[in-house]
């Protein structure tokens, strides 16, 4: 030991002897006072304790992790008893019952775990401490109630406590008298009749009635009266069963009980030491748990027989006992292990449920838990955890066993006896949760102490004071060869350095023997006094020259408990409390009886606290020798056997903390509570300095209110510092805010002006309260014409309007100026008949809104659009004609030739680049629309000028083309794949000053672009190399350098360069490498091979080898080839650029000998990315989309490979159909066409659309005499309610019938996909239309048969013949008779034709469905139908 641990407080003696008395018990870190601290003197003392926890879960037992727990974390502390229903596991866990359910995967406490012992009904069950360890747990067995019965420990309460389904309140039942409390097993079957186990009678039964609410002895087991029941069931017609034990002798009984003669006979059940199985009156049993399966009508019960214990059963009909886990007596607490090996662990009950048998499992150490044997007779644990580990959990919510505490670097600090032999456990201060400091400690459950010096803890076993170093992580261990007996507790005394130490209990040879003893500072083991026989020291302090501790009588049978002052050198031993026999407060400790205390410290004022477990209570001992016990605030205190004090800063806060270790039944936590000590101290006899809120010169025990102005004279002082003010008077520290409170506080319509007086808004001035509203600001509803039905809210009769009623309303084409309606809801009526239309709005009825959508500055270059919308009421029963002129601009517009479809359609369009127009200048333009009303005949006329200007395009002044290796300027020949080019803009200007774009590239020898550097704000490129553009050849390269605005008007300059190949004399072998290490080099560009490298890679790819036909040599290439494409997909460049990638990939898939299956797939699906991306190319995707057709189209390829390439391809043109759409106006017509696939669109309104259809572009797809039911489109149309005159368009892809090569079926013709579209673009699927659509077609095929017209049906993925009927006009031709929208083509019939023409039908986009029956309906059903399309559609 150290020899001078206190050599720095040795110097402050006074102080020492009060602070060494505090840390003897508080184990904290020493603080150093000043002496001015011990002038302290008590005037009066008012005892109020209150608590928090610190570490520890009072609610519970020992092992409950909290609720909502999984079940493979829950913590079970001893299962009595449980059920099962409805998938729920409903279980009595000590003084909790829970459940577990299936469904929530969730373990939570239905009742108990409370403080209080109130059983008063509707209370909430979780709040409430139940005695239920032999409850035996079951449900009704009247499912419709599901009811749980619940049995509680009480001589003051009812027997029975019922809870309903939900788990929240508690309930009375029938059972009235309070001399049934008891905590056994029962049961209760269909009639609600009960039949329990009395208290303190074992092996009786009772029985209540429940229709008559009586209760009666039924009979007491004489033949077995030392034996307990604990199970009843109810067997076969209406038979009693129970399970009878004697738990010491391992022996009992099933028996079973016969109401008609009250006789009662064993089932299962025979005296004798051999267990083994047999029949029922010859096989030993120590049964517990009991069931009774009704369906196979046999008995399961647990077994605790000799040193087994078992799940068995009982077949009655064939008299058999069969043990069916545990019997082979093996250790496996496994799970997923056979029956007959696994160790089970005392079972309390059984239950059969779904062809398994639950059991549970209770393990003194690891905790309880239920388990099951599955059908296949394995057992594994349906709920509970096989562990009691708390580290990691927040220290409030724990359940440990938390003897004694301390702090250590404001970090709590407690040792849990049931942990690993004693642990030293830690609150982290700064998570609050729970760590552990030293697995064993080797510390006794019997001597609570724990005290910290200088980093050390110290605390003790039965022979050693064993300290550990916190810093050096070492451990000493001091052990006296001189004991006489085992060591009960020890103390420190903080001024010698010195450690005192008890001895009890008995010697070697077997005579009780005490002592008090210390060990010095050199290691010397010290007799201080020997006590009585008998006696013992259990707790001890030293302070100053006196050891002060608490001596209890050794025999087992005595209590009588005594405090014990006595000098350190074992003289003067005076008993200072517990010789008499009074439990009074205010009398001299001596003459108190003491009830077993346990613990005690000393404070600052030399005054001794002690714990009470039995009284749970706190007492102490005043420096006048009196008692007293401390009372408590909030929560209750159970068996507090422990106690610390730790002073924290007495003269400030006047405030100290205990720390108590509080058990409730086997709860085990530290609490840390807060005691008010004084009102003030003394400053002279008889003469108080009070604190704040307190006076009186003796006592200081009265409150006051000086503080806060005496509650200026508003109020009454109620407490310190406390005022109780009057009414008016706002409840503040000191009365003198004016308050409105009993007015509702003006209820938020008003402010308080003055006490108890509002002054109310306008709107709310009809009551003192402000509650009430008025119209007092909108002149009381014009003088009560209207009623006031809200603050200033008028509600108006028909004939009058306005915020007041003053306003006379119209009538308006049969409609109330006042109605949303009026005027079509785009005006107000401002007399009979006469509407004010809103702004942009016409008509009489303001019932026709157009709109004109352009942009205001164009390019000359583009196409330039006006697209016209037109809204209005009864749009569909109007007729409109169009027709658009100039109204200004310097130059007059032929707008016939310039224009795109005319100057007669609803849109116009004025053609790119030759269109007459100026740059810089502005036109007008006016669109005149006459509506012609279909009823009435009657006009309407509107104008609508615009007016546009034309960009002035970019200019690039200066610009340079170097050799980026030597930053040289190209004089005019580069090497293919080789010379590094950097293109440079020094100078460009747009002509309004704003911001431009510089893009880079060349033309290939198809004079296709590649864009280098896309368009940016860089004006220098990226470093680039131009690709071979002829075999062999030298070859003039032009490179672009181009600048564009923000309306994409450009400028370009042209440099032409003579590119030599670098692989002319290259073999096949070298010319493979030499692109391979193109493709494969990323250049420092993240990963990405740069798009020029791509392109050169290309070029030289499609160069003629010598050996085209060698094997290796196409492999090699093929994987060339399928690298470029993966090389397109993951290129940045590819996101920026589509028009660069398009080219690559057209040029590196052109030959179809050096491209697989999966590369074109690939290409194919980057196409279709590309276009659902890019709203422009259309002609170039639709080019690459042909030509890779024939690559991935094959016979070879898998069903599904070509399914998804089929499925890739529509969605290409699909894609490409909507674009197109977008970008016509009405009236204009496009077509674009490979050799194998056409596409052909065509917008202009319903009624127009055949008429603007291209006879000649019809015949060119394959078609001819395409004939639209447009009046049967128009009325779907209007039915809908989808606007006749916008635009629509109509589109016809022709694809080659490869597409469907996986239907396996003969088709004879192209795939004709026939589709509508609105304005924008959203594709109408149309089926079962009333009037079909017609076409002709050729068959083209060879193949014989009865041709059909058929079409593909999406859902089924094939082909179908309903909807669709065929006129054969002969060998070679078929007009097809289509029902709806989808793709048609012809083949042989194979099957016969299912027609079905049922409904005509709308989808748009792929959502909102319009059902119209297209049978013979009546007027009623057309309007039934069309308000439910309406329905829909909105």
């Amino acid at each position: 030991m150290e020899s001078k641990r206190a050599t720095s407080i040795a110097k402050h003696s006074l102080l020492v002897n009060y602070y060494c008395a505090i840390l003897l018990e508080s184990l904290l870190t020493i603080l150093i006072f000043s002496s001015s601290t011990l002038s302290l003197i008590k005037c009066t003392a008012t005892v109020d304790l209150s608590f928090n926890t610190i570490v520890g879960n009072r609610n519970g037992n020992a092992r409950f992790r909290g609720n909502n727990m999984p079940p493979d974390k829950a913590l079970f502390d001893n299962i009595y008893s449980f059920t099962i229903f409805n998938d729920e596991i409903i279980i009595s866990d000590n003084d909790r019952l829970r459940k577990y359910n299936n469904i929530t995967n969730k373990v939570t406490t239905i009742a108990g775990g409370g403080y209080s012992n109130n059983y008063i009904e509707n209370t909430d069950a979780t709040k409430t401490r139940l005695s239920a360890k032999r409850a035996n747990i079951r449900y009704n067995y009247n499912h419709e109630t599901q009811e749980l019965f619940i049995s509680i420990a009480s001589d003051e309460y009812v027997g029975i406590i019922k809870t309903n389904n939900t788990g929240n309140l508690f309930e009375k039942t029938g059972i009235t008298s309070n001399s049934y409390g008891y905590e056994g097993p029962f049961h209760i079957d269909t009639n609600g009749d009960m039949y329990f186990v009395p208290p303190d009678t074992g092996a009786c039964l009772m029985f209540y009635q429940n229709s008559t609410n009586q209760i009666n002895w039924l009979f007491c087991d004489d033949d077995f009266s030392y034996g307990n029941i604990y199970s009843i069931v109810m067997g076969e017609n209406r038979k009693l069963y129970y399970a009878i034990s004697h738990l010491q002798s391992k022996f009992g009984f099933i028996k079973q009980f016969s109401s008609e003669e009250y006789s009662y006979t064993i089932v299962v059940g025979y005296y004798s030491d051999y267990y083994g199985d047999d029949s029922g009156l010859y096989t030993a049993v120590c049964p517990l748990g009991l069931q009774y399966d009704f369906n196979s009508k046999v008995f399961y019960f647990t077994d605790i027989i000799g040193d087994t214990n078992i799940i068995r059963k009982y077949d009655p009909q064939a008299d058999k006992v069969t043990t069916l886990a545990g019997y082979n007596g093996y250790n496996s607490v496994d799970d997923g292990v056979p029956a007959s090996i696994v160790k089970i662990n005392y079972p309390r009950d059984v239950f059969y449920y779904n062809g398994e048998i639950y059991f549970s499992d209770n393990d003194s150490k690891f905790g309880s838990r239920i388990r099951k044997i599955t059908k296949d007779g394995l057992v594994y644990t349906v709920v509970g955890s096989y562990s009691v580990d708390y580290v990691g959990m927040e220290a409030p919510d724990i359940n440990c066993m938390a003897m004694v505490g301390a702090i250590y670097k404001n970090n709590y600090y407690f040792i849990d006896s049931a942990r690993n032999d004693g642990s030293l456990m830690t609150v982290n201060s700064t998570t609050n949760k729970i760590e552990e400091v030293i697995s064993k400690t080797g510390i006794d459950k019997d001597i609570p102490n724990l005290i910290v010096v200088k980093d050390k803890f110290y605390f003790a076993n039965k022979t050693s004071i064993i300290s550990y170093d916190m810093i050096n992580l070492s451990y000493w261990t001091y052990t006296p060869l001189t004991l006489v007996a085992n060591i009960k507790a020890f103390t420190f005394d903080f001024s010698t350095e010195e450690i005192y130490v008890s001895e009890c209990g008995k010697n070697v040879s077997d005579i009780y023997h005490s002592r008090i003893s210390k060990i010095t500072t050199d290691g010397n083991y010290l007799t201080i006094v020997e006590l009585d026989n008998n006696r013992c020291a259990i707790s001890m302090i030293v302070n100053g020259s006196n050891i002060y501790y608490i001596e209890t009588s050794f025999s087992p049978n005595s209590i009588n408990s005594t405090i014990v002052k006595l000098g350190k050198d074992g003289n003067k031993k005076q008993i200072v409390a517990g010789e008499g026999n009074s439990d009074n407060d205010y009398i001299l400790a001596k003459d108190t009886k003491l009830y077993g205390p346990t613990s005690l410290v000393m404070t600052l004022r030399e005054e001794i606290m002690f714990v009470e477990p039995s009284k749970n209570r706190i007492r102490k001992i005043k420096k006048d020798g009196t008692v007293l016990t401390l009372t408590m605030t909030g929560n209750e205190l159970h068996n507090p056997n422990w106690i610390g004090l730790y002073d924290n800063n007495l003269l400030l806060t006047n405030q100290v903390e205990l720390y108590i270790s509080d058990i409730t039944l086997k709860c085990y936590g530290i609490k840390q509570m807060i005691q008010q000590i004084d009102h003030g101290i003394c400053i002279d006899s008889n003469q108080c300095s009070c604190s704040s809120g307190w006076k009186g010169d003796s006592s200081c025990s009265k409150v006051s209110c000086e503080n806060q102005n005496s509650c200026s004279g508003h109020g009454t002082c109620t407490g310190p510092n406390q005022c109780t003010c009057q009414s008016g008077w706002k409840q503040s520290s000191d009365c003198s805010t004016i308050s409105c409170e009993e007015l509702g506080n003006c209820n938020d319509k008003g402010i308080c002006v003055s006490s108890n007086v509002c002054q109310c808004i306008s709107g709310y001035r009809g009551s003192n309260d402000c509650k009430q509203f008025s119209c007092d600001g909108v002149n009381n509803c014009t003088n009560g014409r209207g009623s006031c039905i809200g603050p200033n809210k008028c509600h108006c009769p028909i004939e009058y309007t306005g915020n007041d009623c003053g306003t006379l309303v119209y009538n308006c084409y049969g409609k109330l100026g006042n109605d949303s309606t009026a005027c079509s809801g785009n005006g107000l009526c401002i007399g009979i008949d006469s509407c004010k239309c809103n702004s942009d709005v016409y008509g009489l009825q303001c019932d026709f809104i157009p709109e004109i959508k352009y942009s205001t500055k164009v390019s000359k270059y583009s196409t330039i659009l006006f697209t016209t919308s037109i809204k209005s009421f009864n749009l569909n029963n109007n007729n409109f004609s169009y027709k658009w002129s100039q109204i200004s601009g310097t130059n007059t517009l032929d707008l016939n030739t310039i224009s795109i479809a005319g100057t007669d359609k609803i849109d116009f369009g004025i053609k790119a680049n030759d269109n007459n127009v100026i740059q810089g200048e502005t036109y007008g333009l006016q669109l005149n629309i006459t509506r012609s009303e279909i009823l009435n005949g009657q006009l309407t006329v509107v104008s609508l000028p615009i007016s546009f200007t034309i960009n002035k395009s970019p200019i690039i002044n200066n610009y340079n083309l170097l050799d980026a290796s030597t930053n040289n300027p190209i004089q005019s020949s580069v090497v293919a794949g080789e010379t590094n080019i950097k293109a440079i803009i020094t100078n460009a200007q747009d002509a309004e000053g704003k911001d431009i774009e510089y893009a880079f590239g060349y033309f290939t020898s198809t004079n296709k672009r590649v864009y280098l550097s896309y368009f940016s704000q860089s004006k220098n490129s990226a470093t680039f190399k131009l690709p071979l553009f002829t075999s062999g050849k030298a070859k003039v390269a032009k490179v672009f350098l181009t600048v564009r605005d923000e309306l994409l008007d450009t400028d370009e300059k042209i440099v032409e360069l003579t590119v030599t190949d670098p692989t002319a004399n290259l073999n096949d072998n070298q010319l493979n490498n030499y692109i391979q290490n193109l493709v494969n080099n990323t250049n420092g560009n993240g990963g990405n091979i740069p798009i020029e490298q791509l392109d050169i890679a290309t070029s030289l790819l499609n160069k003629p080898i010598s050996n085209p036909n060698d094997p290796n040599i196409k492999q090699q290439r093929e994987e060339l080839r399928n690298t470029i494409v993966n090389s397109l997909v993951a290129s940045s460049s590819s996101q920026n650029d589509t028009s660069t990638v398009l080219n690559i990939l057209s040029s590196v898939t052109q030959n179809t000998q050096e491209l697989k299956l999966e590369t074109a797939i690939t290409a194919l699906q980057l196409t279709l990315n590309i276009t659902n991306n890019n709203q422009q190319q259309q002609d170039k995707i639709v080019a690459l989309t042909s030509q890779l057709i024939n690559s991935v189209l094959t016979t070879t390829g898998s069903s599904s490979t070509n399914m998804q390439v089929s499925e890739i391809i529509k969605n290409i043109l699909d894609s490409i159909s909507k674009s197109t759409v977008q970008s016509l106006i009405s009236g204009q017509s496009q077509l674009i066409q490979t050799n194998n696939i056409k596409t052909y669109l065509v917008k202009d309104t319903v009624d127009s659309l055949t008429k603007s259809l291209n006879i000649t572009v019809i015949s060119q797809l394959g078609i001819s005499n395409l004939n639209l039911p447009i009046d049967a489109l128009k009325t779907l149309f209007k039915n809908n309610r989808i606007d006749i005159a916008n635009p629509v368009a109509l589109g016809v892809n022709v694809v080659p019938n490869s597409i469907y090569n996986y239907l396996g079926q003969n088709i004879t013709s192209p795939i004709f996909r026939i589709n509508l579209f609105l304005n924008d673009g959203t594709s109408l699927n149309i089926t079962s239309l009333l009037v079909p659509i017609e076409f002709e077609t050729t068959i083209i095929s060879s193949v014989t048969g009865n041709n059909k017209c058929w079409y593909y049906n999406e859902k089924v993925k094939a082909l179908r013949l309903d909807g669709v009927e065929t006129v054969v006009i002969n060998s070679n031709r078929v007009k097809c008779r289509v029902y709806h929208l989808t793709d048609f083509t012809t083949a042989p019939q194979i099957v016969s034709p299912s027609l079905s023409i049922a409904k005509s039908t709308i989808v748009i986009g792929s959502t909102s469905k319009v059902h119209v029956s297209g049978a013979n309906i009546n007027v009623m059903s057309w309007l039934i139908i069309i308000l439910c399309s309406l329905i829909s559609v909105l």
